[in-house]
């Protein structure tokens, strides 16, 4: 495994944001598989590398970060993923558009460029209202998506000679958009003078990022995985933004999709910097955004969930009743492997996404198929994909009106219907 990996020794490390040597490790996770990196079927019985994981803390900037890097060829294999199909998170996409709108009011004289915009779901908003884009995205087929619906690719990864070579082409840009995609930059130094590059007199920059807090609040350990190399506070964002002149000038905090932050920012000398910002930078310092105890304290009740949620699911095995799993992505995978659920506890696991069924999960082997093999020999689905609970039990109504039920493993474990106690007892 020694030529696979970057490994790192604890206080020998630099931070990524700032530099700074002076590291706290505060997880460590078992080895786990490459979580996106579904398994061929004729693969199944092949030696499979398993990664280290463990996160870290900053002291100077207060970065929550990984501190192996999987190789670089590997990690650019793992995000081949189209945007998200879900109904929320289309809609939620919209009413960010919106709000863009109502606060840059773009028109056909701008220019949106999108990093990592994979097949353009968010880019056509804009382009539905003849505003110019450009979509940087290195994945060829993905990109070829977007193509099809008419907007303009970049088909490689951002680097300061494709964002210099964008602005001799195509100009500033007036909005530089990155959603869920600054927690998986290696070198973010070189993503921000790219950013910086395109960026315009009067532009902004939208981000979106997961906020640590949540996942360490929320008990949300199937987010920790070796793609998401950070889990971002305002405080470490705005260190690394004042490296590269710029200022965070107004922040959102959302609930949805594990939690997260959506943030705006310019060129520090014509931002203002709102109330909002103020707000949460100090609240942070509050709550202990710099302290490794807060978060060795936090992500050790992610132990407790994970003996729960095996005790829950040995029981049923107990009663001889038979488990599925919703979901196959990343998440699931984080999730089945941190608990070691493989085909003793689990049938075989069921997703929406064609390009995943007839595959094996990573790790655990488990069989994936469409969700309309779930049948009345069922008794429990677990659900993995617990970020759309809410349409996944829309989904699963016939089955739980003929008796079947629902295990939710986070944040903490309960039944549908039902309760925590009817299963977890």
């Amino acid at each position: 495994m020694g030529d696979e990996i970057e490994q790192s020794i604890p206080g020998k490390k630099r931070c990524r944001v700032c530099l700074c040597s002076d590291m706290e490790i505060v997880y460590k996770a078992p080895l786990m598989p490459l979580g996106a990196q579904v398994v061929e079927p004729e693969d199944k019985f092949k030696p499979e590398l398993f990664y280290p994981l463990h996160y870290a803390i900053c002291h100077q900037c207060s970065t929550f970060q990984s501190i192996e890097l999987v190789p670089d060829r590997l990690m650019r294999s793992e995000n081949m993923n189209v945007s998200a199909t879900s109904k929320a998170v289309i809609e939620r996409d919209y009413e960010v558009f919106l709000e863009i709108q109502r606060s840059y009011n773009l028109d056909s004289q701008s220019f949106v460029v999108e990093i990592g915009g994979s097949d353009g779901v968010f880019l056509q908003y804009f382009l539905d209202k003849r505003i110019p884009v450009l979509n940087i995205e290195p994945v060829q087929e993905v990109a070829e998506i977007a193509r099809g619906k008419g907007i303009e690719c970049a088909i490689e990864f951002l680097n300061e000679e494709l964002a210099s070579k964008i602005v001799s082409d195509r100009g500033k840009a007036d909005l530089v958009v990155a959603k869920q995609v600054l927690e998986h930059v290696p070198d973010l130094g070189g993503f921000m003078k790219s950013c910086a590059l395109m960026l315009s007199e009067n532009g902004t920059i939208m981000m979106e990022v997961p906020y640590v807090k949540d996942l360490v609040d929320g008990n949300f350990y199937d987010l920790i995985a070796h793609l998401r190399i950070y889990h971002f506070s305002l405080t470490s964002l705005d260190r690394l933004f004042s490296q590269h002149d710029l200022r965070i000038k107004e922040v959102i905090h959302y609930e949805s999709l594990g939690g997260g932050v959506r943030f705006y920012a310019g060129w520090r000398d014509g931002v203002k910097v709102s109330e909002s910002v103020r707000s949460l930078l100090l609240e942070e310092e509050k709550w202990g955004v710099n302290r490794p105890q807060y978060y060795n304290c936090k992500l050790r009740r992610g132990i407790q969930l994970r003996a729960d949620l095996l005790r829950v699911i040995e029981s049923i095995k107990r009663e001889g009743k038979r488990i599925v799993g919703f979901g196959a992505g990343i998440k699931s995978s984080g999730l089945l492997n941190y608990c070691g659920l493989d085909g003793r506890y689990i049938d075989y696991l069921v997703d929406s996404a064609e390009h995943v069924q007839g595959k094996l999960m990573p790790g655990v082997r488990l069989p994936i198929y469409s969700p309309k093999r779930i049948d009345d020999s069922v008794d429990y689905v677990l659900m993995l994909a617990w970020l759309h609970q809410e349409e996944i039990i829309d989904l699963l109504k016939p089955f739980t009106d003929n008796g079947g039920k629902i295990v939710i493993p986070t944040p903490e474990v309960r039944t549908y219907p039902g309760n925590k106690q009817e299963v977890a007892k």
